[in-house]
């Protein structure tokens, strides 16, 4: 299954937003229903977290990213995105 067309930054620019939205929202669904394997999760995974999302996506953002932690469970989780919370600064209003 190849989804990565729907997994795009070109839709967090204006007018596109919407569709981030809800291809977040049916990439959720899928990690949910469908059963992958672990090594599509893990790319599909980092692919989403670096997306750049605004505040209108960062719902269905952290919803999926949500999914993809109920699916594998914390420990693979935080294997392929490990918390590098002191590489950040936490004052940023760009942070999250």
């Amino acid at each position: 299954m190849n989804i990565k067309y729907l997994i795009s930054t070109r839709f967090t620019e204006q007018g596109n937003a919407m569709a981030l939205g809800n291809s977040l929202t049916l990439i959720k669904t899928i990690v949910e229903k469908i059963p992958l394997a672990e090594q599509e999760l893990c790319g599909m995974l980092v692919e989403i977290s670096v997306l750049n999302v605004g505040k209108n996506q960062y719902s269905s953002w952290t919803s999926c990213v949500g999914a993809f932690m109920a699916k594998m469970g914390a420990i693979k989780f935080f294997n392929v995105l490990p918390l590098r919370l002191i590489d950040f600064d936490f004052f940023s209003l760009t942070y999250a």
